[in-house]
């Protein structure tokens, strides 16, 4: 992964971007420009201001933050565990723009809450900043996030929060509004809309999937109706969500992915030829055999189940076929995201 860029390609995307925002107003179905002078690091740049973030093909990490199994139980099955690999200032660097952040305490005694990154009961060696000590080996995730930011202007980020824990609703949301006040409001999308990129360049997009009981924090609300281990819509959400059962093998997930990708596709392109927003259609190519009875189809072992692993093993290939043929599909939920794939998903939007 390069992290720095000649003079000559940054030039070209600097003067891609002056085109596009100086430009007029396309019409309905306007041609993206090509990717050409605009890296990964940077791919958004390359995008019209007037397009809306929902008809883009966008990378994300599923559990963006789940890089350990420290601790007892989680240390008895990483595999099922650890989704990624790559740390999230890496994974912006990558092309990846949609993050999926499960946030909870270590405690809950006043006075003493402070937000971590969580996977399930898996605490992980992420705080969300730094309104306290960072022991050497973490980091802080808006930290990460915003200092991408500001050095890719250009870009946005799209931020899925949810409260991993759900007994504390209260305390959490006075969290998260505490973190948005000391990052700054105006650096993040707290409209409870679809912007399009020129509205969201340099800011956080929420998409709040946590209830709003006392403080008006705002973002895109996905607080209710999120389809749990199934499809459905929602709001200004098409969610693909189906992550794990006895029936869903490997491949059959790679099938629920297929039939999803295709129907964003579809509306995508139609919402494109209108010249207005499509909900923002998530597909998630993540899944999970843990608890699962039966073992895992794909290894004909009935005393294994099928791991994070065993899955982005099928469906790795898949997208890495079907990209960037496929066309703007809408955001593409992976584990273990790999350079090669969040670039051929990048490269779809041409």
């Amino acid at each position: 992964m390069r992290r720095r860029r000649s003079w000559s390609v940054l030039v070209a995307c600097v003067m891609s971007v002056v085109a596009v925002v100086s430009g007029a107003a396309p019409s309905a179905g306007a041609v993206v420009p090509p990717l050409q002078g605009c890296g990964y690091a940077e791919w958004m740049g390359c995008q019209l201001d007037s397009r809306y973030i929902s008809l883009l093909s966008i990378p994300g990490a599923h559990d963006t933050g789940a890089l350990w199994a420290d601790g007892f139980p989680c240390n008895q099955g990483p595999e099922f565990t650890i989704a990624q690999t790559e740390n999230t200032f890496d994974q912006l660097n990558t092309g990846i723009r949609f993050l999926d952040i499960r946030f909870g305490s270590e405690s809950w005694a006043a006075g003493q809450q402070r937000l971590r990154v969580y996977h399930g009961p898996c605490a992980q060696r992420i705080y969300a900043d730094t309104s306290g000590p960072i022991p050497n080996g973490w980091y802080a995730l808006l930290t990460d996030v915003l200092h991408f930011l500001v050095l890719h202007p250009s870009e946005t980020v799209i931020m899925s929060v949810k409260d991993e824990d759900t007994h504390h609703r209260v305390a959490f949301e006075q969290l998260m509004s505490d973190l948005i006040a000391r990052t700054g409001r105006s650096r993040w999308w707290l409209n409870d809309s679809i912007p399009r990129l020129g509205q969201a360049r340099g800011k956080i997009v929420l998409v709040r999937r946590f209830t709003h009981e006392v403080l008006n924090i705002g973002g895109m609300n996905a607080s209710s109706g999120w389809p749990n281990n199934t499809t459905g819509s929602f709001r200004n959400f098409v969610v693909e969500d189906d992550y794990q059962g006895a029936t869903l093998t490997p491949a059959r997930k790679r099938d629920v992915v297929g039939s999803a990708l295709t129907t964003a596709h579809r509306a995508i392109a139609s919402a494109r030829q209108r010249g207005v927003a499509a909900p923002m259609h998530l597909t998630f190519t993540s899944a999970n055999g843990f608890n699962t009875p039966g073992g895992c189809p794909r290894l004909r072992n009935p005393n294994r189940q099928c791991t994070i692993g065993d899955y982005a093993t099928v469906l790795d290939p898949y997208l890495a076929q079907h990209f960037p043929s496929a066309g703007p599909s809408g955001i593409v939920m992976m584990d273990e995201a790999t350079p090669d794939i969040a670039h051929r998903i990048v490269d779809s939007n041409r």
